[in-house]
């Protein structure tokens, strides 16, 4: 799937009242980019993480939806 095809699949979901356009976005990506510094400080910091590469991505992927 190329950029411009996943911009129009994420507006698809992108319901949310018209008033918090700006803030309903910005604090859904504040809270996925926690979980992806979670995974990724399990990852860099823990021996016994099994955190992978690829669950790093999925979680860039949930932060760019």
């Amino acid at each position: 799937m190329d950029l411009a095809t996943y911009q129009v699949e994420a507006r698809v979901t992108a319901t949310f009242d018209p008033q918090y356009k700006i803030t309903y976005p910005a604090l859904g990506l504040i809270d996925e980019s926690g979980e992806f510094v979670e995974k990724f400080s399990m990852w860099a910091y823990s021996s016994k993480s099994k955190i992978t590469k690829d669950d790093l991505i999925a979680e860039c992927g949930d932060c760019l939806w």
